[in-house]
């Protein structure tokens, strides 16, 4: 407690025992009463004071001990976490553990370092960020429409960058307040008689496309994207919101119909009907588990719809035949997918239950779809949503989630299985002999 706090504590007590001893008056405009509110109004601004410069002086203490003093760094750092201390001896992130001071800093570090990043978060409701970025199409539309929007001059901008705040920390880009502030108004200068706008509108109006010139490098990458005639940005500029959809739109859609092409060249991924979704993950690979056999189960039916399962008659195709296509486990016939799945003698006991439940889930489900074509059992067990619209209602999404899909997962990881153990028993005697 400073001086200063001393001095206030006695001009209140004594406001307050004159207001006391006039009989404690309550009317606002009574002098007693505003003088006790003030000296107490005075007293909690200089103990808030007092407080926020201790607050920097023990973070300002941490930062100097932490390259000087290590002793002192971690005293302070139990006295800065109280009695929650104990709570953070162990801390884990991303399933790693960090035990000892030094490696729970680390710990710390990364996370925090993970924030600042960008990620696409597997879990995130794709479809309420899709009806959000809707809602604010139609309302900027709205806007547009319906009221007359005045550009911002430069001086409204300088004076909101004099209103900053700074000693504040840096954003994504490394930029901070102080560069606003200290920087050249060019930086808030945008108008058509700038030097660097002139520039911009003279290469982009003379340059041809054999130029090295850096905005004609620009235009050829907006052309690949189907961005066409990038000089009418210079006149009606996007804002940086409408200018980063604009772009991501853009991308997405030029890649999603690239691989989408692509994806029809491939014989391999026929059971994916050409499905890609830049962002979203196919509902075939979601699921709710952490039970490790349901992510094996996962791994197993990702290598069947892509078309990477290697059966024999795959061996016998890229050895060009030099290996037997013949099924190992009954040697009856070429091991394809159609006859693993469906037609070998050797799992025909674990086949039989799970395929006449998966044909009663699916008939459920696909009776709901007019269907033109016929319905392949083996499309059916490698992609249930093979024959179903992209977007479903969510009835039947929940029952193809949660009847149809762990059917068929769980035959493929039997089928798998079983074929595991009888090969690694044969070729485990076939090195006894």
């Amino acid at each position: 407690m400073n001086d200063e706090i001393l001095h206030a504590v006695k001009r209140k007590k004594t406001a307050f025992y004159i207001w006391k001893q006039q009989g404690r008056p309550k009317e606002p405009g009574n002098f007693y009463l505003k003088e006790k509110t003030i000296t107490t109004y005075d007293l909690r601004t200089l103990c808030r004071k007092e407080q926020a410069l201790e607050r920097i002086n023990t973070r300002q203490q941490i930062l100097d001990a932490k390259s000087s003093d290590t002793t002192l760094f971690y005293k302070l750092i139990r006295k800065q976490r109280g009695k929650m201390g104990r709570f953070i001896e162990e801390l884990i992130v991303e399933n790693e553990t960090y035990q000892t001071s030094d490696s729970v800093l680390e710990g710390w570090t990364k996370h925090f370092g993970d924030l600042a990043k960008k990620s696409n978060y597997q879990n995130f409701d794709q479809n309420h960020l899709e009806a959000v970025e809707v809602e604010t199409e139609i309302i900027l539309k709205i806007c547009k429409e319906n009221y007359l929007h005045e550009k911002v001059s430069i001086q409204e901008l300088k004076n909101a960058v004099k209103k900053l705040n700074t000693n504040k920390a840096m954003d994504f880009y490394g930029i901070t307040a102080e560069n606003f502030i200290y920087a050249s108004e060019t930086l808030l200068e945008s108008e058509r008689s700038s030097l660097e706008w002139r520039i911009a509108e003279r290469q982009l109006q003379i340059k041809t496309y054999s130029s090295n010139s850096w905005f004609i490098d620009l235009k050829k990458i907006c052309g690949k994207y189907d961005i066409i005639e990038i000089e009418q940005y210079l006149d009606k500029p996007l804002t940086k919101i409408e200018w980063k959809r604009f772009i991501t739109k853009k991308i997405h859609k030029y890649w999603e119909d690239d691989i989408k092409t692509k994806m029809k060249g491939y014989s391999t991924l026929k059971y994916l009907n050409c499905e890609y979704d830049i962002g979203r993950i196919h509902p075939l690979l979601k699921t709710t588990s952490a039970n490790i056999t349901e992510i094996k189960k996962l791994s197993i039916c990702t290598k069947f719809v892509t078309g990477t399962y290697i059966l024999q008659s795959n061996k016998a195709e890229y050895s060009n035949y030099a290996t037997n296509p013949m099924c190992r486990l009954c040697n009856k016939a070429d091991e394809t997918i159609e006859h693993f799945i469906l037609l070998c003698e050797t799992t025909s006991q674990i086949r039989s239950s799970l395929i006449v439940k998966i044909l009663h889930e699916g008939s459920l489900v696909l009776a709901r779809e007019s269907l033109q074509t016929p319905i392949d059992l083996i499309t059916l067990i490698i992609n249930p949503y093979h024959y179903l619209p992209k977007k479903m209602c969510k009835d039947v999404e929940d029952r193809v989630g949660n009847h149809l899909v762990p059917l068929c997962r769980q035959l493929l990881y039997t089928l798998h299985s079983k074929r595991y153990d009888v090969l690694t028993k044969a070729d485990t005697k076939a090195n006894r002999k």
